[in-house]
């Protein structure tokens, strides 16, 4: 069976969770037009393409076979999700999770081909904190087989 780890569809959209919450950035994206492609691919482009292509290999294919597998199965979720990360527009723009697609794989087809039955969906955040830990160590030039445990700084961090 193939893991779908929704962490990492969540992970995708990161620079902007919790933005709904924290006035400054809901008075930044509040002027965004939910309904307006261009204007939300701006965003998508200016804050989460970066963010996505600063993580690894390894969690770049997680993220993109989770996010294909809620596009292709399970796009009725994708909203839920939308609401329970506090993202900073006025309104769920409608082809969100499309539009970041698109812009990270182009064109490429997201649907998925595999039986549905294939997948198991293995919920586990802590993954993706440790796939970008051990990202940005090996950036560093430090190789880890665990991050620091809690309360110990990452990266050099004092």
């Amino acid at each position: 069976m193939t893991a779908i780890n929704p962490a990492f569809v969540e992970d995708l959209v990161g620079p902007l969770i919790g933005g709904g919450d924290i006035d400054e950035e809901f008075h930044e994206f509040s002027t965004v037009d939910p309904d307006d492609e261009q204007q939300v691919r701006d965003v998508i482009r200016r804050l989460l393409v970066p963010y996505f292509y600063d993580t690894s290999p390894e969690g770049q294919r997680a993220a993109k076979l989770g996010l294909a597998w809620y596009l292709t199965f399970r796009p009725d979720r994708l909203s839920p999700m939308y609401d329970r990360l506090m993202l900073p527009f006025r309104e769920e723009p409608v082809h969100l999770w499309e539009w970041i697609w698109r812009e990270l794989f182009g064109d490429e087809d997201y649907h998925l081909k595999d039986d549905p039955a294939s997948f198991e969906i293995k919920d586990d955040p802590h993954t993706v904190m440790i796939t970008r830990a051990r990202h940005h160590g090996r950036a560093l030039g430090k190789e880890w087989d665990n991050p620091p445990p809690p309360g110990q700084p990452y990266l050099g961090e004092s």
